[in-house]
């Protein structure tokens, strides 16, 4: 199950970078993912949790500028492969299956950053702009990790 929730996270990790690892990192500092003890425990510090915190705040707000650069950027999908990585490692951690939950968290990213650009292309018309289609891929991604976090 939790090789599942791996990849689903980093699928999630390409719609928005840093959300995903705040929501895992505020999880496991609240003593929720067992992470105490392995290779992923600094997940759970209070100051992970804020550095990633302030991360994803900020590209919640960078992400609506038009100068924002695309995700499929190499700069921008690099580090969407990097954080699917790392947010894979640290799920399958949490069954035993680090290698594995890290290349499903970074396979997912990738398919994710292009499955977000084309969700948000197309939402953008009915949405009335970028930035409305942008607010609402903002809340999936919050939710989707909520959830993916929680199931862990």
């Amino acid at each position: 199950m939790s090789l599942v929730i791996a990849a689903l996270l980093g699928f999630v990790t390409g719609f928005r970078t840093f959300t995903p690892l705040a929501v895992f990192s505020g999880a496991a500092m609240l003593g929720h993912l067992g992470l105490e003890g392995s290779g992923f425990a600094w997940l759970a510090s209070v100051w992970t949790f804020a550095i990633l915190a302030g991360l994803a705040i900020l590209e919640l707000l960078g992400d609506k500028s038009p100068r924002a650069p695309k995700r499929t950027s190499a700069p921008a999908l690099g580090g969407r492969l990097l954080a699917g990585a790392v947010i894979g490692a640290a799920a399958g951690a949490v069954g035993d299956a680090v290698v594995a939950g890290a290349v499903l968290g970074a396979v997912a990213a990738l398919a994710g950053a292009h499955a977000g650009m084309e969700v948000r292309t197309r939402l953008a018309g009915p949405l009335q702009g970028n930035r409305n289609a942008g607010l609402v891929e903002d809340l999936i991604t919050l939710l989707a990790a909520l959830a993916l976090v929680s199931a862990l």
